[in-house]
């Protein structure tokens, strides 16, 4: 899971860089002093770079996850991540307006980041298990390999494909209408109300801590459960910011990433600077001659174990 979020990354970190030059003018109270025309440029330049990064992340982190994962289980990679992000598309309430069908966008964002999270695992686990069982398509052998391995991957990806048409049939006929509205109402928003409180967080950040004593890479462990929690709550604060409301959330992923972590796990820049300009130990400041440099880059492995 954490390997399928950095697929969405780059383009994330993209959007991010662009909202701020987007709103650097807002931002500094330049908005009043810059001309109309360039503050209208701003807009129409970077206006689209949010629907097709941030807006979007849960298809790349749907087919990072899968992909990832078909690696893991030693399937067709590439064909788990295209049949897993075909079923979460399956599963979205497409909308008819005037013959014309839309694409729900929030649901592709924040709204759809859990439902991706397991779309992309159960997805993946069926498409494997039924390759692995050579549930497949043989093609002889003086077929190109390219070809042969589409056909190879067209049973365990129609079947599937078909399971998740089922799920979403089956939930045409419960309250929500669909998965999507299911999950975000009786899972995604109370794990999001937990993972933005104080106690919560306090809680997460010792276990880390806690995890790292007994030589467990504490973050990891810590992470793999909150991360999916805080990168939606992130979404949700980038959506809002994005529509010119109130920020909604303090601790989400930008949160974590920029107080607890300042140098890594534990704020160890803190430590790592204080030691090199007071400490007496010539073994102490050794060491973090070493480390600090990865520090500035919220790498603490060095200097914590």
């Amino acid at each position: 899971m954490r390997d399928g979020f950095m697929v969405a990354f780059p383009a994330t970190m993209f959007a991010s860089i662009a909202m701020i030059i987007q709103n650097f003018p807002q931002t500094f109270r330049f908005d009043g002093l810059l001309p109309q025309a360039v503050l209208d440029f701003l807009n129409n330049f970077f206006g689209t770079v949010g629907n097709a990064t941030m807006n979007v992340s849960s298809v790349f982190v749907v087919f990072g996850i899968a992909y990832t994962l078909g690696k893991k289980l030693k399937c067709n990679p590439l064909y788990a991540g295209a049949i897993a992000l075909a079923s979460f598309f399956m599963l979205l309430p497409f909308q008819v307006v005037k013959d014309v069908t839309y694409m729900p966008l929030p649901k592709l964002g924040a709204q759809g980041m859990f439902v991706g999270i397991l779309t992309a695992f159960i997805a993946t686990e069926i498409f494997a298990f039924l390759e692995n069982k050579d549930i497949t398509i043989k093609m002889p052998e003086q077929i190109p390999q390219g070809i042969a391995n589409s056909f190879t991957s067209i049973l365990p990806g129609a079947v599937t494909l078909m399971v998740f048409n089922i799920i979403r049939y089956i939930f045409t006929f419960t309250k929500w209408g669909n998965a999507f509205d299911c999950l975000f109402t009786i899972l995604q928003r109370p794990l999001t109300n937990l993972g933005s409180s104080l106690p919560a967080t306090i809680i997460a950040v010792i276990l880390a801590q806690l995890l790292w004593w007994f030589g467990v890479h504490g973050q990891a462990v810590v992470n793999s459960v909150m991360d999916p929690i805080w990168n939606t709550l992130a979404l949700e604060n980038y959506a809002a910011y994005s529509a010119g409301a109130l920020i909604p959330h303090i601790v989400c992923s930008t949160f974590m990433g920029i107080f607890p972590l300042i140098g890594g796990n534990g704020m160890t820049l803190g430590i790592i600077l204080v030691a090199l300009i007071i400490a007496r130990s010539v073994r102490l400041k050794s060491t973090m001659k070493m480390v600090v440099a990865p520090a500035f880059f919220n790498i603490s492995e060095p200097v914590t174990f």
